[in-house]
Order: structure tokens, then sequence, then C-alpha cells
């Protein structure tokens, strides 16, 4: 297969810095800057806080059952605590 016929991509190519990114340090405990790879670039509409993507990437059904599933076994100092921070405002991370 011959890739000219795709041509370069900024968005593929940051994209894929990302992932690099996410990757190479659960692979190798280091940095994916240490490698030599540049820093993906997170920028206005196309760019998603890397945070919150990861936050929001998981079964929110899933954990809505495990949840009710397991509050109920909460040792009181456990439950106020959850209550706690269950009652107060919720603030964005980015």
């Amino acid at each position: 297969m011959h890739d000219d016929l795709l041509g370069f991509s900024d968005e593929i190519f940051n994209e894929l810095l990302q992932l690099l990114d996410d990757a190479v340090p659960s692979m190798t405990g280091k940095s994916a800057s240490y490698f030599g790879l540049p820093p993906f670039v997170c920028s206005g509409a196309t760019g998603v806080c890397k945070e919150l993507q990861r936050e929001e990437s998981y079964d929110k059904s899933a954990l809505a059952t495990y949840v009710a599933t397991n509050e109920r076994l909460l040792v009181p100092d456990q439950k106020t605590v959850y209550d706690q921070l269950f009652s107060g405002p919720v603030v964005a991370l980015c």
C-alpha cells in the first residue's frame, strides 16, 4: 500500500502524539518527551482537556450500579465524608 495518497494530517499526527503521551509513561515510567517526542497541541475547539476526557471515559451505568450497591456499606465516617463531597458544588477540572 502506498501512503502518499493519504498525505500528512496535523490532526491525525496530534492525535497520535496524545495517545503516545498517555501510553508511554505507563509502559516505560518515562514521559514521551524523554524519548524525543514533541508534546501534543491542545487548542480551541479541536482540543479537549485530556484530564476531562479521561474522567469521562467510564461506563456511567456500571458506576451508578456500583454506587447504589455499595453506598449502604459505608461505615459512619466514610458516609459523613461521602455526604459532604456530594452535597457541595461541582467544580470543573479544566
